[in-house]
């Protein structure tokens, strides 16, 4: 597949679990002064990778905010039982991000919004603009996202870009009807209830034989006529959690309207600075790239 990219890609990064990937990958690596860099390195080391593989035409880095979002507002335990961030990943952030700037990738980063949006709404502007949209995300909400137009990398250690045929050989479903399978079993990632009592078998079943979410609770009552016994306890577990269903989709929908509020003519205007690099690089004993940078080999810098 990789020698059939066209070079009118685009790079979509999902900035947090890039992030996370990145510090435990390289959790002990600091700088002569006992600085933390291993998430910024390991960050600058995955773009470099995926933009000599990729070739894209653009890169765009999406965070998410620190703020509450309108899922939190919706559902008060949602991802509520994740640890905080680690103190030496939390200090890296603002270094890292003035670093991308520096490259000259543009980072979209909306208050109250959560990334999975962001890059939702991206992936729908740009649909006509790129030949292919390239997401980079370990979040399996992406996974909703997937078309012929989009695909998904969730590990670069062991490269697979996903595709819709990645997608139906791993759930049995095609991409669209994700959401409403997720919706059923729910997600302990991000603490979102689904149908207890549901898992992937019984939520394949229902899906292969009613279509979506919404025509499973509008045959409730044909089903309960012709159900055999075996299948009862699963009409009464449907039944108890409607409300958990339905709210479990508003959860994990990904919005691709939102109002991102930015110029999108001028998006990719970002000038590099490389006196900064060379100084921060220097700082944090980043001598490949240093090397890179003078030899004028830093291909980053060719990119955006």
């Amino acid at each position: 597949m990789l020698q059939n990219f066209h070079k009118n890609n685009l790079l979509i990064i999902d900035g947090h679990s890039c992030l996370y990937k990145s510090y435990y990958a390289l959790i002990n690596l600091k700088n002569k002064n006992k600085y933390p860099t291993g998430a910024i390195y390991g960050f600058i080391n995955t773009l470099n990778y995926l933009n000599n593989i990729l070739n894209p035409r653009k890169t765009i880095i999406v965070f998410d905010t620190k703020y509450k979002t309108n899922r939190t507002l919706l559902y008060k335990k949602y991802k509520n039982h994740r640890k905080p961030m680690p103190k030496n990943l939390y200090i890296q952030i603002k270094p890292l991000k003035k670093i991308l700037l520096a490259i000259g990738f543009p980072i979209i980063t909306l208050k109250n919004i959560e990334a999975d949006d962001i890059i939702g709404t991206l992936t729908q502007i740009f649909k006509k603009k790129f030949s292919k949209i390239f997401i980079y995300s370990s979040d399996k909400d992406m996974f909703q996202l997937i078309n012929n137009n989009v695909h998904l990398i969730q590990n670069i250690k062991n490269l697979k870009i996903l595709s819709n045929l990645e997608v139906f050989k791993k759930f049995k479903l095609p991409a669209k009807k994700l959401v409403d399978f997720f919706s059923l079993t729910g997600d302990t990632v991000d603490n979102i209830p689904g149908v207890p009592g549901i898992g992937p078998k019984t939520a394949l079943f229902l899906l292969k034989n009613f279509s979506s979410l919404k025509k499973i609770y509008k045959n409730l009552k044909n089903i309960e006529k012709n159900i055999e016994p075996k299948f009862q306890r699963i009409l009464e577990i449907l039944k108890k959690n409607k409300k958990n269903a339905f709210l479990s989709k508003k959860l994990i929908k990904i919005n691709k309207n939102i109002n991102l509020k930015i110029n999108l003519k001028k998006i990719f205007q970002i000038n590099p600075n490389i006196p900064f690099l060379i100084k921060i690089f220097t700082k944090y004993q980043f001598y490949k790239y240093l090397k890179n940078i003078h030899n004028q080999e830093f291909s980053l810098l060719k990119k955006n």
